[in-house]
Protein backbone atom coordinates (compact mmCIF):
# COMPACT_ATOMS: atom_id res chain seq x y z
CA UNK A 1 0.00 0.00 0.00
CA UNK A 2 1.31 3.72 -0.84
CA UNK A 3 1.72 6.80 1.52
CA UNK A 4 -1.16 7.07 4.02
CA UNK A 5 -3.70 7.70 4.45
CA UNK A 6 -4.96 4.27 3.99
CA UNK A 7 -8.57 3.84 3.92
CA UNK A 8 -9.58 0.48 5.61
CA UNK A 9 -13.19 -0.40 5.56
CA UNK A 10 -14.92 -3.31 7.53
CA UNK A 11 -18.36 -4.75 6.93
CA UNK A 12 -20.55 -7.63 7.67
CA UNK A 13 -23.82 -6.82 5.08
CA UNK A 14 -24.94 -5.55 1.67
CA UNK A 15 -25.02 -1.97 3.07
CA UNK A 16 -21.39 -1.92 3.27
CA UNK A 17 -20.67 -2.72 -0.14
CA UNK A 18 -20.10 0.87 -1.24
CA UNK A 19 -17.43 1.45 1.93
CA UNK A 20 -15.80 -1.42 0.87
CA UNK A 21 -15.54 -0.33 -2.67
CA UNK A 22 -13.70 2.84 -1.62
CA UNK A 23 -11.12 1.42 0.70
CA UNK A 24 -8.04 0.38 -0.03
CA UNK A 25 -8.19 -2.66 2.81
CA UNK A 26 -11.27 -4.44 2.68
CA UNK A 27 -12.52 -6.45 5.90
CA UNK A 28 -15.61 -8.90 6.06
CA UNK A 29 -16.92 -10.58 8.92
CA UNK A 30 -17.10 -14.08 8.23
CA UNK A 31 -21.03 -13.48 8.74
CA UNK A 32 -20.75 -11.36 5.80
CA UNK A 33 -22.95 -12.47 2.44
CA UNK A 34 -20.99 -13.89 0.31
CA UNK A 35 -20.30 -10.46 -2.13
CA UNK A 36 -18.38 -9.19 0.54
CA UNK A 37 -16.60 -11.62 1.55
CA UNK A 38 -15.45 -12.11 -2.21
CA UNK A 39 -14.41 -8.17 -2.14
CA UNK A 40 -12.46 -8.74 0.82
CA UNK A 41 -8.56 -8.75 1.61
CA UNK A 42 -9.56 -9.79 4.84
CA UNK A 43 -11.76 -12.31 6.43
CA UNK A 44 -12.16 -11.37 10.47
CA UNK A 45 -14.39 -13.33 13.25
CA UNK A 46 -18.11 -12.39 13.01
CA UNK A 47 -18.87 -9.54 15.34
CA UNK A 48 -19.79 -11.53 18.20
CA UNK A 49 -16.25 -12.90 18.51
CA UNK A 50 -14.95 -9.33 19.02
CA UNK A 51 -13.97 -9.49 14.85
CA UNK A 52 -13.59 -6.03 14.07
CA UNK A 53 -11.06 -5.78 16.63
CA UNK A 54 -8.97 -8.59 15.04
CA UNK A 55 -9.79 -7.30 11.67
CA UNK A 56 -8.66 -4.19 12.20
CA UNK A 57 -5.27 -5.36 14.19
CA UNK A 58 -4.42 -7.72 11.27
CA UNK A 59 -5.09 -5.09 8.78
CA UNK A 60 -2.81 -2.52 10.19
CA UNK A 61 -0.38 -5.13 10.76
CA UNK A 62 -0.07 -6.01 7.25
CA UNK A 63 0.77 -2.27 6.91
CA UNK A 64 3.63 -1.90 9.33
Amino acid sequence: FGPFPVIIGAGDDYNDITLLEAADIKVAMANAPQALLQMANLIAPPASEEGIIKGLTEAISEML
